[in-house]
């Protein structure tokens, strides 16, 4: 039989059992947390694009390191938006905030992102118009327009035209940079990087030889594309307006008309509404061409660059 002692000594047995088996309990939880949290930390990662032109190129990258289950990338704006009159939505800035990496032009583009951004760990944005090695067009001393008294700050880098993923050696350094941010964690990277390098000289040199559009003469609405030009090793392209909000004057239309006669108003398939009336007053074919690839059919950045070039080939036919 039992006596008093013996049966405090079973309880306390018993209690002792029960402690140690929610110990376990616990750890057994903060296991499974662990792992859950874990299992959170290796998925993919989020990259958010100001412009599509700058996914393209990013998921070319990412589909010749063979890690597209390893990158989710998406836009911000959509093709029927312009970074000249966007403002963020809600669900505009919940996407910048559940994204890994922000990769954007910069406040000359996207005026309408720098408040978010400064919210935000410089780590996890990348600024390409703050690269060091970014390569800017000549500044031109443009005798078809002068606007020195207008000096829009959405619009300007210290002067340069900020369109600068047009530039296939812009683009380049803008993979490296990417490459250089996830290097460690995707070594795969590296050697896809070395390669995009070399498709993108070559893009280069190719479209260089077929460019007839050189004995065109285009006028562009908004001057957009210094760098193409540039790259193509062309003559820049005279432009009705810097940015697409400015005015223009009948005086300066008719200075145009009595110069060189242009071939066609150039316009991004975003502003056409805008440049349908100056083509009508200046006599002259309205050619669009797609700035930010808002052409869903347009798939990688070597098709994107190769549609800019045949819209500009469209002027001079």
């Amino acid at each position: 039989m039992f006596n008093t002692l013996q049966f405090i000594r079973v309880i306390t047995r018993i209690n002792s059992l029960k402690s140690l088996a929610l110990g376990l309990l616990i750890t057994s939880s903060g296991v499974v947390f662990s792992f859950a949290a874990n299992a959170d930390s290796s998925q993919p990662e989020r990259v958010l694009t100001s412009i599509r032109p700058l996914t393209l190129l990013l998921q070319d990258l990412v589909t010749q390191a063979q890690l597209n289950d390893q990158f989710q990338i998406h836009t911000l704006l959509q093709s029927s938006q312009s970074p000249h009159h966007f403002s963020l939505r809600l669900s505009d800035k919940r996407q910048l905030q559940d994204a890994d990496l922000v990769v954007w032009v910069g406040e000359s583009l996207e005026h309408f992102l720098s408040a978010s951004l400064e919210q935000r760990d410089s780590k996890n944005t990348l600024e390409l118009s703050a690269l060091e090695t970014v390569i800017w067009p000549p500044s031109k001393n443009d005798t078809a327009h002068n606007h020195s008294a207008h000096n829009d700050d959405h619009h300007n880098h210290n002067g340069h035209d900020p369109h600068l993923w047009l530039n296939p050696a812009n683009a380049g350094i803008i993979a490296s940079a990417f490459t250089r941010r996830y290097a460690i964690q995707y070594p795969q990277l590296v050697a896809a990087n070395k390669l995009l390098q070399k498709q993108l000289t070559e893009l280069t040199l190719q479209l260089r030889k077929l460019m007839p559009a050189r004995n065109a003469n285009p006028l562009v609405f908004h001057d957009s594309l210094g760098h193409f030009t540039s790259a193509m090793m062309i003559t820049p392209f005279p432009a009705l307006t810097e940015v697409p909000e400015q005015q223009i004057g009948l005086r300066h239309l008719l200075e145009l008309n009595n110069g060189k006669p242009f071939s066609c108003l150039l316009a991004d398939s975003s502003e056409i509404a805008q440049a349908k009336g100056y083509a009508k007053r200046l006599k002259l074919p309205l050619v669009s061409f797609d700035l930010l690839a808002g052409n869903m059919e347009i798939a990688t950045y070597r098709d994107y660059l190769a549609s800019i070039a045949a819209d500009i080939e469209k002027c001079g036919a």
